[in-house]
């Protein structure tokens, strides 16, 4: 999950030392600056993120492992699926996350974890709270943004208007139901 594809630099790096994690936990207040707002638009095919900013709580566990407490706020802006114009969001979500250091001999399944819970893998010797905020991100945008106006240009039942009669006849249940009349 937090591991970047080889050789790319993440857009919205914030590293943090395992070493420095206590049980009592660490507060890490992370916003994004102009350009890695435009570097993680470009990212993920939207038109802007305005602004993005996360309050990260990390802290060490028993067993070996990290708890990730965030609230991440941002406001992006989407092209309408419809329409494609601009679609202002604002989010605000609240994640938890669950991750183990995870050493090359090691067996994840020993550890004897509740079957139940999500554990995620790390590598290293550090944690990306950046690319875990901006997957978040990713995440939580809306997969269908509409604009305001959108509604009214596809109809009732999301179908467009034919715009003239011609094309109501070329329909494919028009032109079932006159195959039948004429069989």
């Amino acid at each position: 999950m937090t591991d970047a594809a080889p050789g790319i630099e993440p857009e919205f790096r914030r590293m943090v030392a395992f070493a420095r994690l206590s049980r009592a936990g660490e507060e890490h207040e992370i916003i994004a600056n102009a350009a890695e707002c435009e570097a993680l638009a470009a990212r993920f095919g939207i038109l802007a993120v305005v602004s993005l900013r996360a309050s990260v709580r990390l802290r060490a566990m028993k067993r070996g492992l990290i708890g990730l407490e965030a609230h991440l706020e941002a406001v992006v802006r989407q092209a309408c699926v419809v329409t494609l114009e601009p679609v202002q969001g604002v989010i605000d979500h609240c994640f938890t996350l669950r991750f183990i250091r995870a050493e090359p001999a090691s067996d994840i399944a020993a550890l004897d974890l509740d079957p139940l819970e999500d554990v995620e893998p790390l590598s290293g010797e550090e944690i990306d709270i950046g690319e875990i905020v901006a997957e978040e991100l990713a995440l939580s945008l809306d997969p269908y943004p509409r604009s305001p106006g959108a509604e009214a240009m596809i109809g009732p039942g999301g179908v467009a208007p034919v715009a003239d009669d011609r094309a109501a006849e070329n329909r494919p249940f028009v032109v079932l139901a006159r195959l039948k009349r004429n069989s």
